[in-house]
């Protein structure tokens, strides 16, 4: 069983993450859409989790299918504390699973996890004899396409012949295994005295009508098979009947299955297989790069040769597998919002407070790559909000609001980037407030603090250690995660920005590209260092004379469009000598506040398609540079994020402007 562990934990993964979506939902629209939903999961999770011996896992797996199928029958009518139990059963599996996941077996209870089991036992009415256990949802297969055959006649004084039919969800990836296992175990209960398909045709995944058909004589129950073969993974349908010997007919082979209806289409592929995949695809951009410089000119005439001609083709069809590979990382966002129900549900509650939340651009794609990076700090935001955004009932009524709150988590696409929103209509974020607890904790001076705008002293909440909640509590308090949401976003060359307004909410908003495969850089130099900026970053490039620099509140403008921008300069980042006494290229980005801003360097040397990889420990923690990628030749060259640059500049403390 343990080729089949990784398809188990992925599989398990799934299902447990719906049941819990399910029982969130059904706590707040209870209905028998999601109780039917809950039942299938939790029954496919018992057979996987039976086929593989995880009997932890199914035990608890089948009392919460008991749980649900009383709620169903309506013996039961399910409660908050039923609702509670069941998430943390949830909880209980996902931490089993990953036990299955790293040792490869499930033999004992968790710390807790036997009282918990008590705990659901004892919310579960007993099933009402064998029947009880059938699913509610199975109805017998279609009889299989006749052959025939000589009937069957039980042994005289013999045990009854019983028929029965299982069929293997069509989207299993080893039908052959599960039907096998079906026979397995029936063997073990009784003599098996026909099956169809042939035991060889099992083997060879070849299944009759999706499943597989067995006479049995057999002293066992039908409630006892039943329990026998739910423990199997992927047996959605169990048919259970007395043989009619007299006129029976049973077919003899099943016929070859052909794929129908698109399956077989897609396929589970491994993510590290795919960063591999991309790593590759980016060497083979490189070596296009790296083989068109060693090009010999054009002829005497002018025209290319058939050497460019050749890598022309050759870069063309790169490029075409880039996009395949970026394609195939492709993710929608909705598998990140999905998990958030259950957080605001249970964060709200540890508050106390009544919190509706709203989800919209679940479609919007991301790189996987990219999902898996923000998975923590966009949870944060999300626990962020519950917690420290949204007022009390009392005070919410007292300003004419409704007492439950409302959040909405937005996902848009804005051309090669993705906007995600997290907006609240709580209390709103006291700027004020933000300055004097950044001033008291020696994090900015009282001058510093007077020249910057609002949407400037907002962004010092992302300051490590910077809190302005007086209580630490187990959900917030503790001056950690806003600093690590905005290096998140930078690292993967994006930007956090902050807005809000007292008494009306907070809005906090990520810029995210849509993938950190190839990418097209410019490449700028400052001295004899080159660095690389993302294009898809940069607003405009201009020359700016040198006594275009003015002062304004203090810091250093240069002009842009019809104002003035704050400008900064990369040699100044770097610790380098004062600037040269001539006209320098100024590149234009955006802030986290979403205003351009300048930063001046040396000169520009052109652009690159590249691989960005992400920085390995120390030079992850080193503000400013978000990756590195390879120049054609193989040197490495530093991805820096300019905004992040400009942020920690000091040049209006260190030289007092220039």
């Amino acid at each position: 069983m343990s080729r089949y562990l990784d398809l188990f934990v992925q599989e398990a993964g799934e299902h447990l993450e719906a049941m819990g979506r399910g029982l969130v939902e059904l706590e707040k629209s209870p209905g028998p859409e999601h109780l039917d939903a809950i039942f299938r999961h939790a029954h496919s999770l018992k057979g996987m989790a039976g086929s593989m011996g995880f009997i932890p896992i199914t035990e608890l797996a089948h009392r919460l299918e008991d749980l649900m199928a009383a709620a169903r029958s309506g013996a039961l009518e399910l409660g908050a504390e039923h609702i509670d139990v069941a998430l943390e059963v949830t909880d209980l599996l996902v931490g089993l699973v990953g036990t299955a996941a790293e040792t490869g077996s499930v033999d004992t209870w968790p710390a807790g996890g036997e009282a918990l089991f008590k705990r659901l036992e004892e919310l579960t009415p007993e099933p009402d004899g064998e029947s009880a256990l059938l699913p509610a949802a199975a109805t017998a297969l279609p009889a299989p396409a006749p052959a025939p055959q000589a009937p069957l006649q039980a042994k005289e004084g013999g045990a009854p012949l019983l028929r029965v039919r299982a069929t293997i969800d069509p989207e299993s990836k080893v039908p052959g295994v599960r039907a096998f296992l079906v026979h397995k175990r029936l063997s073990e209960h009784g003599e098996v005295l026909r099956c169809a398909p042939s035991l060889e045709e099992i083997k060879a995944g070849r299944l009759l009508d999706g499943g597989v058909s067995i006479v049995l004589q057999t002293e066992a129950g039908v409630g006892t098979l039943d329990r026998v073969l739910s423990n199997i993974a992927e047996v959605e349908e169990i048919s259970i009947e007395l043989y009619e010997a007299e006129g029976e007919r049973e077919p003899s082979s099943a016929p070859k299955l052909e794929p129908a209806g698109g399956r077989g289409n897609t396929i589970r592929v491994r993510t590290d297989l795919l960063d591999e995949l991309m790593d590759s695809a980016g060497e083979l951009l490189l070596g296009v790069h790296h083989l068109r410089s060693l090009l010999p000119d054009d002829d005497l005439e002018g025209a290319p040769g058939p050497m460019h001609d050749a890598v022309d083709r050759l870069d063309k069809v790169v490029r075409e597998v880039n996009r395949q590979v970026v394609q195939a990382r492709m993710t929608p966002i909705g598998v990140l919002f999905d998990r958030l129900p259950r957080t605001v549900r249970d964060v709200a509650r540890k508050v106390g407070k009544p919190v509706e939340l709203k989800l919209e651009g679940s479609e919007i794609e991301l790189d996987r790559a990219i999902l898996d990076e923000i998975d923590a700090p966009l949870t944060h935001l999300v626990r962020n909000a519950v917690d420290h955004g949204f007022e009390a009932a009392e005070q919410r009524n007292a300003r004419g609001k409704p007492s439950t709150g409302q959040l909405v988590v937005s996902a848009q696409r804005d051309r090669d980037r993705v906007i995600i929103s997290v907006r609240d209509d709580g209390g709103g974020i006291d700027s004020a407030r933000i300055g004097e607890k950044a001033v008291a904790t020696g994090k900015i001076s009282e001058l510093e603090l007077d020249q910057l705008t609002e949407r400037e002293v907002l962004m010092l909440a992302a300051l490590p250690g910077l809190s302005t909640k007086e209580e630490v509590s187990e959900v917030s308090g503790r001056g950690v995660g806003l600093d690590v949401v905005r290096d998140t976003a930078e690292g993967l060359g994006g930007t956090m920005e902050i807005d809000s307004v007292v008494g009306e909410g907070t809005t906090f908003t990520l810029r995210l590209p849509l993938t950190v495969a190839i990418q097209r850089l410019l490449l700028v130099a400052s001295e004899a260092q080159t660095f690389a900026v993302p294009v898809n970053k940069v607003l405009h490039v201009e020359q700016v004379e040198p006594e275009s620099w003015s002062q304004a509140h203090g810091q250093p403008v240069v002009p842009f469009q019809d104002g003035l921008i704050h400008a900064y300069d990369l040699r100044d980042w770097l610790g380098q000598r004062e600037p040269p006494d001539l006209p320098r290229p100024h590149v234009i980005v955006e802030n986290e506040a979403g205003e351009p801003i300048s930063i001046a360097v040396d000169r520009l040397k052109g652009h690159l398609e590249a691989l960005i990889k992400p920085l390995e420990a120390p030079l992850q923690r080193v503000s400013g540079l978000s990756g590195v990628a390879f120049l054609p030749e193989g040197r490495p060259v530093f991805v820096i994020d300019l905004a992040s640059v400009a942020r920690t500049s000091e040049h209006w403390t260190r030289r007092g402007g220039y």
